[in-house]
């Protein structure tokens, strides 16, 4: 099993994360609004009272990470053994 430091000594399986989003987006701001009031899957918040820089989606699980999301993809191709390349974009301020 693949786990990856998600922040502040928490640790998750690589398998079960779904998607990585980057925290200062517009759309994803007003979404862990959402997220926080409650939802299908626990919300945690893991920036020790650090900004947040990315939601990680697991399976079971809600994530606030203090660490980017182009380190957390750092770590995930790391990890795989692949060569960091384009698994994150940069993603414009909403329009």
């Amino acid at each position: 099993m693949n786990i990856i430091n998600i922040g502040n000594d928490n640790y998750v399986s690589v398998n079960e994360i779904k998607c990585i989003f980057d925290s200062n987006v517009k759309s994803v701001q007003s979404l862990r609004g959402k997220w926080k009031s409650g939802g299908e899957k626990e919300y945690i918040d893991i920036t020790a009272r650090k900004k947040t820089r990315s939601i990680i989606v697991t399976d079971d699980f809600i994530y606030a990470s203090n660490i980017s999301p182009k380190t957390l993809a750092f770590r995930i191709q790391k990890d795989a053994g692949e060569q960091p390349s384009s698994l994150v974009y940069d993603v414009s301020e909403d329009e």
